[in-house]
């Protein structure tokens, strides 16, 4: 326990803003699993040119103009020429990103962060929210049963507020997200990791398929379906005929180095602040950022032999006759550097003590195992024109009861405010008779109201003459007045209105007329 007390104090100068530091970098030297001399297999990209016979540039000239239309379209790798050599991506930062965030279901048997499940198919299949590509903005999410929770938590983001996002995907904040298609709050990524060889050569390779039988001469298929070449002949696309591939892509021989680089972001981290009931809250601010930097530092360290296994022919691992080249530092604003020392013991203590101290009595109590993907929702809002789709998603969380109120207030906005007044008659009392009338001040019964008067003054597609009529209408709801009076003269006033655009409506259809006789 002194060891891990020891461990935790060693970290608090990164979130004091007066220790100057700014970063802990991490480097390991990699290689081939089969041996220093094996072939890895970048990630592929269709890129319309991409390097050939070691000539990483792009081709320009005319003599390459042929080469270039029979490259375009092809797969190739991310290869940029440097002055004494070039560089290789062999994972993203997403990619990797990606591959870190679904180890937390396992590390620390998944206690350290909230285990999001939302149900998909009728079937009861589950997918968990850390094994989603856009995290908390994710479709899944979107349409999904928890979109109130998330989307209140990235308005709270909006307005310099993490504590939600963290209390219900605390892995957004640390590898980054973008709700692009709703609040468009986009958070800057705390951790970023990614690898990279230097120095490579890259390899072509070739392959041939041959199919059992002939398929056409052994009387298999009619001879009118061999039809067309390549991929569009019907044989090609059911494998039932030969297929040659020449000069593919075939992967890469590392001559250099290969590095996988970590950076935990400590100004990032030092940036996030929680507020409660709408006040700056220091303590929880603190255990946020304890809580965050507890599970980056985890993120950085961890070992874990599927975070290696890249794809098909790139399986690395660590290289041991390198070790002199594996860094681990704290980098200082003033360009200072210094080593990054801690037992993995340490921080895996940390990380979970942060987490317990972040969420207290609900440590145990911050899953989510229930969530439900809502087809019907996904449905009924993909049915929807673009336009309309884009106005909903930037107005709240995508929910039934939202479709069916923006159908309404597009529909005929003036509906909607009249039979909200309606609702407000109807609840009211009965009105006082006689002399000594007692007047009905209720400003609370008018809430719904104002909340459609308000949608529409503040949505630009709304018509200027209704804009209008809803400012009148607000300052009758606000004046404080009896409240069957209010009523009484909101009717009035719409009845006002509709009798105006009637008479428009007519006008408009009178002159129409008059024109398709004179033509």
């Amino acid at each position: 326990m002194e060891d891990s007390a020891k461990g935790r104090d060693s970290f608090k100068e990164y979130l004091d803003d007066e220790s100057g530091s700014v970063a802990i970098i991490i480097k390991q030297q990699l290689r081939p699993a089969e041996g220093p001399d094996g072939v890895v297999f970048p990630p592929t990209y269709p890129i319309s040119l991409h390097s050939n016979n070691n000539d990483y540039g792009r081709k320009n000239n005319k003599e390459d103009k042929e080469e270039n239309k029979e490259e375009k379209g092809k797969s190739g790798y991310n290869i940029d020429p440097l002055k004494d050599g070039n560089i290789c991506e062999i994972d993203s930062p997403q990619s990797q990103a990606n591959r870190i965030e679904p180890l937390f279901k396992v590390i620390k048997n998944g206690k350290l962060v909230p285990q999001i499940t939302i149900t998909v198919r009728e079937d009861g299949e589950k997918i968990n929210l850390l094994d989603a590509g856009h995290r908390s903005a994710d479709a899944l999410v979107r349409f999904s049963s928890i979109v109130p929770l998330t989307h209140k938590a990235f308005e709270q983001v909006k307005k310099g507020n993490h504590l939600a996002i963290a209390q219900i995907a605390p892995t957004s904040l640390l590898f980054g997200v973008w709700d692009s298609r709703g609040t468009r709050v986009k958070i800057q990524r705390i951790i970023k990791a990614e690898i990279r060889a230097t120095n490579v050569e890259e390899l072509k390779r070739s392959s041939v398929f041959n199919p059992a039988i002939d398929y056409v001469t052994d009387g298999g298929v009619d001879e009118k379906h061999d039809k067309q070449n390549g991929p569009k002949n019907p044989l090609s696309r059911h494998g039932m005929k030969h297929a040659l591939d020449t000069r593919a892509v075939g992967g890469v021989l590392v001559r250099g180095d290969i590095i996988r680089t970590v950076n935990i972001n400590l100004v990032a981290i030092r940036g996030l602040k929680a507020f409660t009931d709408g006040v700056f809250d220091l303590e929880k601010t603190r255990q946020l950022q304890e809580y965050i930097l507890g599970l980056a530092l985890l993120s950085a360290t961890y070992n874990h032999p599927s975070a290696l296994n890249l794809r098909e022919g790139c399986h690395l691992c660590h290289d041991n006759n390198k070790k002199e080249m594996c860094v681990s530092k704290a980098v200082y604003l003033t360009g200072e550097e210094k080593p990054f020392t801690c037992d993995a013991k340490d921080i895996e203590a940390y990380a979970e003590q942060s987490a317990k101290a972040f969420f207290g009595e609900r440590y145990d109590r911050k899953d989510i195992p229930d969530a439900v993907f809502e087809a019907n929702v996904a449905n009924e809002f993909l049915g929807m024109s673009e336009k309309d789709q884009d106005k909903l998603a930037c107005s709240g969380p995508i929910t039934k009861e939202a479709i069916q109120a923006f159908k309404e207030k597009n529909s005929d906005p003036i509906k909607l405010i009249i039979d909200a007044v309606k609702e407000v008659k109807d609840r009211l009392p009965k009105k006082s008779k006689g002399k000594n009338i007692v007047p009905t001040i209720d400003a609370e019964i008018f809430t719904d109201v104002r909340r459609i008067l308000n949608d529409l003054e503040s949505d630009d597609t709304t018509k200027e003459s209704i804009v209008q009529l809803v400012q009148e209408l607000s300052g009758i709801v606000d004046s404080g007045q009896d409240a069957h009076s209010i009523v009484k003269e909101c009717n009035d006033k719409l009845g006002e209105f509709k009798k105006k655009k009637k008479a428009s409506q007519a006008e408009g259809a009178a002159d129409k007329a008059s024109e398709d006789s004179i033509s």
